[in-house]
C-alpha cells in the first residue's frame, strides 16, 4: 500500500494523564459534545450544557451555559469571544451565545454579550458545523439539511449583523447538479480584503461559495461524487493560498484556492482531520482492529465495540509519517501552547510533544536519510551553518559508499561555508578530476574561487584534453565572469599563448596582452597597434611602462606614435569624426607630457630632437625642461659635427632658441650647458641677458681679448661703472699688457672716481710689467681734480659761515628790538581787525574770536604751528640722543665685544637723528629767510591800558610760539606798536650758539671734509695722503680728532653726537 511505503519516524513523544485527572474531575458523569481551542485555553462542551475552560496550567473554571447540551463551540484564536451552540430545551430551537472570556460577573461567569435564536423558516434543525472570520465579520452555521446561516457585520451585536439564508445555489459549471445540498460536515471561512470564501464540506459533496456580496453568492463545486464524515476537514489559511484539506477513507484531499491540489494515501475509515503545525492530524479506525472484530462471534463483538483508533501524524512538506501510533477511544483533538492533546472517552487528555530539531536530526542521522534530515532542516528554517554541516555529512555518506558524482553535488551546496581544500584533497587522491572539475567550475560560478582554484581547473581541463572546455570557460559570453581573469591568463600564456591573448583582448587586460606580445612573441609592430587602439589614459601608461623596449627595436615607429600621443592623441578606433564634431562641438585634444618619455631617448640623439622639434613646432608643450633638453643635444650634436655648413646651422637653431622671447628656456641651465661646451655665442648673449656683466669681462680675459674686454667695459659702464675697477685688476698680472688698454682703463676710473689713487698703485704694483710712467698722466689728473675740489670746498665755507653770521643777527634783533605790528587784516577771515585782536611775533593777526573757533590751541600761530612742531621735535630728539650717546660711549668703553655693542645700538636707532641734521639746516635757512623777508621784528603786542607785557617774558625765541601779546578790547585800532623783551632774555639766547648755527657748522664742516682722499697736506707736493700712517690730525677715529685744523678754526661739532668720538 501507499501508505505502508512512506517513511515513518517518531518526532513526537506521548505523555499521558498531563492533566493529572483535572478535566474529567470537571466534567464528571457528563459527556464531552464539542470544543475548541484558541486564545490559550482548551474549551469544551459538556452533555449537561455546561462549558469548561481549561487555561495552560490545567486549571478548569466551568459555568452553566446552557439547561441542556452544547451543540457547537468556537474559540476566536486571537481574541477572547467565545460562541456557543446549545440547546435550552426539548422542542426548542437553538441559542447562540457570545461570550467575553476576560470579562466575568461576580460569579465568575463570563458575559455574554450576545444571544440568538437560530432557526430556519419551517423546519427544525440541527446546527452540525460552525465557522467564524478570523476579524469577527463574518460567521457561517451549517445545518443537517444542507442549509448555511451567515452573519455578517458584527457579529457580537445583535442590530448591527444580518444573516443571509444559503440555500439552493446553482453552480454555474455544473448545472445538472442538484441546488441543494446534503448535511454539512464541515466549514472553512477565509477573508482576504473585501473578498470572502466559505469552503462547505458535505456528506455528498465538497462545495466552494464566494459570498463576498449579500444576495450574489457563487458557488464552486469542488467533488461533486464524494464528501466527507464530520470533523474531517480543517482550513488551513495562507498569506499567499488557502488549503481546504478534506479526509476520505482512502486519502485525505487538498484544495488550493479552488483546484485540486495534492492527496496523500491514508487508508483507513476517518474520524477527524486537524491541522498543526505544517503537520496533518488523521484520527482514523484502526484497520487491524476492525478486521480482528469481523472474525470474533456477535456475544464478544459487543464488549469490543469501542476499539482502537491510529494517530497518524503527516508531514505534508516532506511526505513523511512524523507520528503512527494505535490509542484506545479517542474522542477528539486538542492544538494549543505548541502541542496537541489527545482526550479520550474516559475525559483523560494526553499530549503529543514534537522533538526539538536536533533530536529529529540525529534519528535521522542514524538512519542515514540525510536526504530527509535536509528536507525537515530546511522546512523548520534551520540555520546556514547547520545545513552545510548536513550537506557535508551527506557528502562523506555517498562518498563512503562511492558515489562521488552524488556525493560531489552535495559538496557544491556547500560552497561559501565548507572550505574548499576539504573537497579538494578528497578528490585528488581519488584521481576524480571530472567530478573535482564539476566542483571547481560551481566555485568560480559562486565567485569564491581562488587563483589557485582557476590554475586546478584550467590544468585539468588541459589534463582531459578538452580545449573546448576551456575556450567555453574563459571565452564565456552568456554568463558573468566567475574566475581571476589574470591566472587565466597567466596558465593559458604558458600552455596556449593565442588562448592568453584573446583572453587578455576581451577583458582589457592591456598589461597581460603587451607582455606577452613583447616579451613572449617579440611582436613589437603588433603591441604598438595594440597600444594605438587604446584610450588616452591606457595607451600613455602602457606606453610609459614598454616605451624603452619598442623605442629600442622599433624607433622610428616608437617615435611617431610619441609624437602623436604628446600633441593630439585620438585612438585608432575612433572616428575621424564623431558625433559631437558633426554637432558643432570642438574636441578637446589630449595629450601627455613629454617629461616622461625624453630618458627613452638617451642613447638616440637624432630621434630625441627630431621628437622634441615636433613637439615645439606644434605648440603642444611649454615645459622649460624640454626647450633645455633639446638645447643640450643641440649642442652635443654640435660638438661632434665636422661640417661648417651644418655646424653654423646648428648655430643658428641654438640662438633661435635661446632669443625665443617666451622665456620657455631655462636660461640659467642654458648658460650652464653653453660653458660646458663652450658655445661662445650663447655664452656672452645669456651672460648680458642676465646682467653679468663681470662675467663677460672676466670671459674676455680668459681669452685675452682686451679690445673686446675695453668694449665690454664702455657698453655696460652706465650699468655697472665697477666694471673698470675688475678690468684693472684681472688684467694686473697679465703679461701682455698694453699700455693704451691700461690708459683707458685708468682714465675711466679717474673719470668716474671709482678708485683711489692709493689702491691703484697697490693694485698695478702687482704687476710684473708695471712702470711708474704709466701712472703719470693719471696721478696729475687725479691732483688737478683734488685741488680744484678743495678751492670749492673753501668757497662753501666761506658761505656758509656768511649766511650763518646773518641767522644770528636776526636772532639778537628779535630777543633786543622793538617790533611793530602792521597787519590790518585777519589771516583767518581776511576782514579788517577788529578789538580784541591777537598779534603773534611771526606778524600774523586774528580776530580774537576766529582764533578761538579755528585753532586748537589758542597759544599757537595756526598757519606756523606746523613748521614750528617739526623743528622742536627735532631738537628735542637731539637732546635726548645726547644722553644715549652718552650711555653709549660709556657702554663702549667697558665692552669686550665693541662690534657687538654697536650693532645692538644700530639696531636700536640710536644713531637714526644724526642723518637729520641736514634737515634741521634747510629748516634754518628756511626760517631765515621768512624772517628777512619781514618789514619788522616777529613778536607781537597790543596797546591796552588794561594790559603790559612783563618785563622779564621770553619773546625773543623763533622756537618758542606759545608767547604771544594779547590787544585790549578798548584800545584804538593799531597802527605800529612795539614790545621790548627783557635783559635776561636776550641773555639766554646769546650765551651759547643756537642749535641751528652748531647744525650749520657740522654741516660745513662734513662737507668740506667729503673728498675720500683728505686735505692737500701731502708733505712734499702739498698733498693730503689718506693712507699716511702719521696722519692723526685727520683721522676720525684718532686721538687728535680735538686739535685745531690747518684753517686755525676750533672745531665746535659736539662729540657727544659723535658715537665713534
Amino acid at each position: 500500500m501507499a501508505f505502508l511505503e512512506r517513511r515513518r519516524f517518531t518526532f513526537f513523544d506521548l505523555k499521558q494523564n498531563v492533566d493529572v485527572g483535572k478535566i474529567s474531575e470537571a466534567i464528571g458523569n457528563a459527556r464531552v459534545t464539542c470544543c475548541s481551542t484558541g486564545y490559550g485555553s482548551l474549551v469544551l462542551g459538556d452533555s449537561s450544557g455546561r462549558i469548561h475552560i481549561v487555561r495552560k496550567a490545567f486549571e478548569v473554571k466551568s459555568f452553566q451555559a446552557y439547561n441542556q447540551c452544547v451543540t457547537l463551540v468556537e474559540q476566536c484564536k486571537q481574541l477572547p469571544y467565545l460562541i456557543t451552540i446549545g440547546e435550552d430545551g426539548i422542542g426548542i430551537n437553538p441559542h447562540l451565545r457570545i461570550w467575553h472570556t476576560e470579562k466575568v460577573d461576580k460569579n465568575d461567569i463570563p458575559d455574554c454579550l450576545r444571544v440568538t435564536r437560530i432557526s430556519i423558516p419551517n423546519k427544525i434543525v440541527i446546527p452540525t458545523a460552525m465557522s467564524i472570520a478570523s476579524n469577527m465579520t463574518v460567521m457561517a452555521i451549517g445545518f443537517n439539511d444542507g442549509s448555511i446561516l451567515i452573519y455578517r457585520g458584527d457579529i457580537k451585536k445583535d442590530r448591527t449583523s444580518k444573516q443571509t439564508l444559503l440555500k439552493e445555489v446553482q453552480d454555474p459549471r455544473n448545472p445538472e447538479a442538484p441546488k441543494s445540498l446534503s448535511s454539512i460536515t464541515g466549514l472553512g471561512l477565509s477573508a482576504f480584503g473585501k473578498t470572502v470564501t466559505l469552503y462547505v464540506a458535505t456528506v455528498n459533496s465538497i462545495e466552494m461559495f464566494d459570498i463576498s456580496h449579500k444576495d450574489r453568492e457563487k458557488r464552486i463545486t469542488l467533488n461533486p461524487e464524494k464528501g466527507c464524515s464530520l470533523r474531517c476537514s480543517v482550513l488551513v489559511e495562507d498569506e499567499k493560498e488557502n488549503n481546504f484539506y478534506v479526509a476520505q477513507d482512502e486519502a485525505v484531499f487538498c484544495y488550493t484556492n479552488g483546484v485540486m491540489g495534492p492527496c496523500y494515501a491514508v487508508n483507513g475509515e476517518k474520524h477527524q482531520l486537524h491541522w498543526f503545525r505544517g503537520y496533518l492530524v488523521i484520527v482514523a479506525e484502526d484497520v487491524n482492529s476492525v478486521s480482528i472484530l469481523g472474525s470474533l462471534p456477535p456475544s464478544m463483538r459487543n464488549g469490543s465495540q469501542k476499539g482502537s483508533h491510529v494517530i497518524t501524524v503527516l508531514d505534508t512538506q516532506n511526505n513523511v509519517t512524523a507520528y503512527h501510533s494505535n490509542e484506545h477511544d479517542v474522542q477528539n483533538i486538542l492544538i494549543e501552547w505548541g502541542s496537541f492533546y489527545i482526550l479520550s472517552a474516559n475525559n483523560k487528555l494526553s499530549c503529543l510533544e514534537e522533538k526539538d530539531l536536533h533530536s529529529k536530526l540525529a534519528l535521522l542521522f542514524k538512519k542515514n536519510l540525510y536526504d530527509v534530515a535536509i528536507k525537515v532542516a530546511k522546512y523548520q528554517q534551520y540555520d546556514s551553518d547547520g545545513l552545510m554541516e548536513i550537506f557535508r555529512q551527506y557528502g562523506d555518506h555517498l562518498y563512503s559508499k562511492g558515489d562521488h558524482k552524488g556525493a560531489i553535488e552535495q559538496y557544491i551546496k556547500t560552497i561559501g561555508k565548507l572550505e574548499p581544500s576539504y573537497v579538494i584533497r578528497k578528490y585528488l587522491g581519488s584521481q576524480q578530476v571530472e567530478n573535482l572539475t564539476t566542483y571547481l567550475q560551481a566555485l568560480h560560478k559562486e565567485g569564491v574561487a581562488s587563483g589557485e582554484h582557476t590554475t586546478l581547473l584550467l590544468n585539468f581541463y588541459t589534463k582531459l584534453n578538452k580545449p573546448e572546455l576551456l575556450k567555453e570557460f574563459i571565452m564565456t559570453k552568456d554568463r558573468e565572469i566567475d574566475f581571476d581573469v589574470e591566472v587565466a591568463i597567466d596558465v593559458c600564456r604558458h600552455v596556449s599563448p593565442e588562448d592568453a591573448l584573446l583572453l587578455a583582448e576581451k577583458h582589457r587586460k592591456h598589461d597581460w596582452y603587451l607582455s606577452i606580445q613583447i616579451e613572449d612573441l617579440n611582436q613589437y609592430n603588433a603591441a604598438l597597434d595594440y597600444i594605438a587602439k587604446l584610450s588616452f589614459d591606457d595607451a600613455d601608461y602602457m606606453i610609459r611602462k614598454y616605451g624603452s623596449t619598442l623605442l629600442e627595436n622599433i624607433p622610428e615607429e616608437t617615435t611617431k606614435f610619441l609624437i602623436r600621443l604628446c600633441t593630439d592623441y585620438k585612438s585608432s578606433n575612433e572616428f575621424l569624426v564623431d558625433e559631437a564634431m558633426m554637432n558643432g562641438y570642438l574636441r578637446e585634444p589630449q595629450k601627455s607630457s613629454p617629461d616622461g618619455f625624453i630618458h627613452y631617448f638617451l642613447d638616440n640623439s637624432e630621434r630625441l630632437v627630431e621628437f622634441l622639434e615636433k613637439l615645439i613646432e606644434s605648440g603642444s608643450t611649454g615645459d622649460p625642461q624640454v626647450y633645455t633638453t633639446l638645447l643640450e643635444h643641440y649642442l652635443q650634436v654640435w660638438l661632434a659635427q665636422r661640417d661648417n655648413a651644418a655646424k653654423s646651422l646648428l648655430e643658428s637653431k641654438i640662438m633661435r632658441l635661446l632669443e625665443s622671447s617666451d622665456g620657455t628656456c631655462d636660461k640659467l641651465q642654458a648658460l650652464i650647458l653653453c660653458k660646458a661646451a663652450n658655445f661662445r655665442t650663447g655664452l656672452l648673449f645669456l651672460y648680458e641677458q642676465k646682467k653679468m656683466y663681470q662675467s663677460i669681462l672676466k670671459y674676455y680675459v680668459q681669452e685675452n681679448d682686451h679690445l673686446s674686454l675695453l668694449g665690454c667695459c664702455r657698453r655696460f659702464e652706465h650699468q655697472e661703472p665697477g666694471l673698470w675697477v675688475q678690468a684693472l685688476w684681472e688684467l694686473k698680472s697679465n703679461n701682455t699688457l698694453k699700455e693704451d688698454v691700461l690708459s683707458e682703463i685708468l682714465s675711466a676710473i679717474e673719470r668716474g672716481s671709482l678708485m683711489s689713487p692709493m689702491l691703484v698703485i697697490d693694485t698695478l704694483s702687482q704687476s710684473p710689467n708695471f712702470e711708474a710712467g704709466h701712472l703719470k698722466p693719471y696721478l696729475k689728473k687725479v691732483l688737478q681734480n683734488e685741488l680744484n675740489l678743495k678751492d670749492e670746498q673753501q668757497q662753501r665755507i666761506s658761505t656758509y659761515d656768511k649766511e650763518i653770521q646773518e641767522i644770528q643777527n636776526s636772532i639778537d634783533q628779535l630777543a633786543g628790538m622793538p617790533i611793530k605790528f602792521q597787519a590790518s587784516r585777519c589771516s583767518i577771515c581776511k576782514k579788517q581787525l577788529e578789538h580784541p585782536s591777537v598779534h603773534f611775533f611771526c606778524q600774523h593777526s586774528f580776530h580774537q574770536h576766529c582764533i578761538q573757533s579755528y585753532a586748537d590751541n589758542e597759544n599757537e600761530c595756526p598757519p606756523c604751528m606746523g613748521t614750528n612742531k617739526q623743528i622742536i621735535e627735532a631738537i628735542k630728539s637731539q637732546e635726548e640722543n645726547k644722553d644715549l650717546h652718552e650711555m653709549f660711549h660709556s657702554a663702549l668703553e667697558h665692552a669686550e665685544d665693541g662690534f657687538s655693542l654697536v650693532t645692538d645700538y644700530l639696531g636700536r636707532g640710536v644713531f637714526t637723528k644724526l642723518t637729520n641734521y641736514g634737515e634741521v639746516a634747510m629748516r634754518a635757512e628756511t626760517l631765515r629767510t621768512k624772517i628777512d623777508s619781514k618789514p619788522a621784528s616777529n613778536t607781537s603786542s597790543s596797546y591796552s591800558s588794561r594790559y603790559q607785557t612783563p618785563k622779564d617774558e621770553v619773546i625773543a625765541s623763533q622756537y618758542d610760539s606759545s608767547l604771544y601779546g594779547e590787544i585790549s578790547r578798548r584800545a584804538p585800532e593799531p597802527t605800529s606798536l612795539t614790545v621790548y623783551g627783557s635783559s635776561k632774555a636776550s641773555h639766554a639766547k646769546t650765551s651759547d650758539p643756537p642749535l641751528s648755527e652748531r647744525i650749520m657748522t657740522t654741516v660745513a664742516n662734513k662737507q668740506a671734509g667729503s673728498n675720500p682722499f683728505g686735505d692737500d697736506d701731502e708733505e712734499d707736493e702739498g698733498i693730503y695722503n689718506p693712507f699716511s700712517d702719521n696722519d692723526d690730525v685727520h683721522n676720525p677715529f684718532g686721538a687728535g680728532g680735538d686739535a685745531d685744523d690747518e684753517y686755525g678754526e676750533s672745531d665746535d661739532y659736539d662729540k657727544n653726537l659723535n658715537p665713534f668720538a
